[in-house]
């Protein structure tokens, strides 16, 4: 740990010196094009305007004493700080369940569960071992979204929202294009 310590120490100091050679390059050259427009001949040049000349003002770099000190008067690199660990959030305990609900010998209706909490159902309403009704659930267990294939062409027709597993809006499509018809509520 020591030594990356010392990498990163030496890494800023280098990038240091290369931030004040480049100040100090952009400011003399600065200054030699500000003396040689003054010292320039004006054979067939306008005359330059007349402007009050000030001393160029000389640049401020930040005091980085307090920052590089205990790296540069210490024998030995300052000892690490000493590392927090991030609280790791719980592992999700996914469950999922197979039912039948009409009563068939086939599973037709598929439930995901998230720490003992409904998060997902995905259901085969006609029987055909096909999905046609997806619904997802929020963290406390409530509807808050629904799609279905109502003409059981594989492909989803309604869209439906859920606010406090009340439904609230919806959009069908009814020709088939894949883009809603009929809009109600709010969707």
């Amino acid at each position: 740990m020591q030594k990356n310590t010392l990498v990163a120490v030496i890494a800023g100091l280098v990038s240091l010196a290369v931030l004040i050679t480049m100040l100090t390059m952009v400011y003399i050259s600065q200054r030699d094009i500000n003396s040689s427009i003054s010292t320039a001949p004006n054979i067939g040049r306008p005359q330059p305007v007349s402007r009050p000349t000030e001393a160029p003002k000389p640049i401020e770099l930040p005091d980085l004493k307090g920052v590089l000190s205990p790296f540069l008067t210490s024998p030995s690199p300052a000892p690490a700080a000493p590392t927090v660990a991030k609280p790791q959030p719980a592992p999700v305990k996914k469950d999922i369940r197979e039912e039948d609900r009409d009563k068939d010998g086939k599973a037709d209706t598929w439930l995901e569960f998230k720490n003992n909490i409904i998060a997902e159902q995905i259901s085969d309403e006609n029987s055909d071992s096909k999905p046609d009704m997806w619904a997802q659930y929020n963290e406390a267990g409530d509807k808050i979204t629904q799609q279905m294939d109502k003409n059981y062409d594989g492909k989803i027709d309604a869209w439906f929202t859920y606010r406090n597993n009340l439904l609230v809006g919806g959009k069908i499509d009814e020709d088939g294009d894949g883009k809603p018809d009929k809009t109600f509520g709010q969707p």
